[in-house]
């Protein structure tokens, strides 16, 4: 997807909403469960704004998601990037 090409160096609120819209449509993120690709939105900015670390706790509990341990969010990550 070339998220760096996406994001605008704006805040991380406005990136977030910037790139969720450039991947809901694409068909690569059909095969992606919709909290998939908001994890995987939400990942990519962190790590375009230099947020540590990219996956807090906090959201792994929120989410249910591991960036370790859920495959399907490591590849929707891959695309999003």
């Amino acid at each position: 997807m070339g998220g760096g090409g996406i994001l605008r160096g704006h805040s991380l609120e406005q990136d977030t909403y910037a790139l969720l819209n450039q991947v809901v449509t694409p068909v690569d993120f059909l095969n992606f469960r919709p909290s998939i690709t908001a994890a995987a939105v939400l990942y990519t900015c962190r790590m375009y704004h230099g947020q540590l670390p990219l996956w807090p706790s906090v959201l792994a509990l929120m989410t249910g998601y591991s960036e370790t341990s859920t495959p399907e969010l490591f590849a929707a990550i891959t695309a999003t990037q």
